[in-house]
């Protein structure tokens, strides 16, 4: 095992202690945001910069397949809600629609094609040519498979449902037993990970049509291969966290791995890395950014 800080934020007027978030990888550099989610910010070898300062605008900030491009919900002054796409390089920000009281986050295929929700509709923009399809009800995240084959939503009591786009035709994948949120498509378009309101972790197999329960956790992220899942296990004691450590698993429950094992100290948000499956992720009150290799 080998435990590797990769990046240092000085504290300055921009950033107070603990307020890395949601870190992803670009071409530009190391994008995340702060502990309010307002902020999206890019570390260029060490230089740090302001990509867009909005409301809530680092809340499920998604990235284009070619790491240039970030999705993104704008808010305005009034509290109306838009899905915007921001270049990376630039800083030019593009409106998808126009303000509305709910739009959904913005998730990209890896063709470019992207989809966001307006209030209960799915918006799928395929080059320029737009298709919209009633959910019948609002998701805030409903992204949209690699393969532009599927889009994965929750309806208004927290079901997850599955929408062929092809054939239209949808179904049920989860039971009525509690809620689900945060649907994360593997990097194949074959499976989905669902985070459990009852913090539970689970993955839904398109293939075989089979959800299988990996336990407790949170915070899950795909493999680049799609068959391993890297996640958080937190100890809780008088609803305050304690501890907690990374682990990895495979999709269907397999091969359990514990990363780290630390006392006292809360790892958060891992994640692998697109290049090797470097397992990157923080430390709850630090301002670095650790890979395990």
């Amino acid at each position: 095992m080998r435990i590797k800080i990769i990046l240092f934020m000085c504290v300055f007027t921009l950033l107070n202690a603990n307020n890395i978030r949601f870190v992803k990888e670009s071409q530009q550099g190391i994008i995340y945001t702060d502990k309010m989610a307002s902020t999206i910010y890019l570390n260029e070898n060490g230089k740090i910069s302001e990509i867009i300062s909005s409301r809530g605008c680092g809340n499920f900030y998604s990235l284009s397949f070619d790491k240039k491009l970030i999705g993104f919900k704008l808010i305005n002054e009034s509290g109306m809600e838009a899905p915007a796409i921001v270049d990376i390089a630039s800083g030019k920000v593009e409106l998808l629609h126009d303000y509305v009281f709910n739009c959904g986050q913005v998730t990209f295929t890896n063709d470019g094609s992207y989809a966001y929700t307006i209030n209960d509709d799915i918006f799928i923009n395929n080059k320029n040519k737009i298709e919209i399809i009633n959910l019948g009800y609002y998701s805030n995240n409903a992204p949209i498979s690699t393969d532009g084959n599927f889009i994965v939503y929750n309806d208004g009591y927290d079901q997850m449902w599955l929408l062929d786009l092809n054939t239209k035709n949808r179904q049920i994948i989860t039971n009525s037993e509690g809620g689900y949120y945060n649907p994360i498509w593997s990097k194949d378009s074959k499976k989905i990970v669902l985070s459990s309101i009852d913090g539970m972790i689970k993955v839904y197999n398109i293939d075989d049509e089979k959800m299988y329960n990996l336990g407790a956790g949170n915070s899950p992220d795909w493999s680049s291969d799609s068959k391993k899942i890297v996640y958080i296990k937190n100890e809780i004691e008088d609803l305050k966290i304690l501890n907690s450590d990374i682990y990895s698993i495979n999709y269907d429950g397999k091969n359990i791995e514990k990363i780290t094992n630390t006392k006292n100290i809360i790892e958060i948000e891992p994640h692998f890395s697109e290049e090797n499956d470097d397992i990157i992720y923080q430390k709850m009150n630090e301002n670095n950014i650790y890979k395990y290799s």
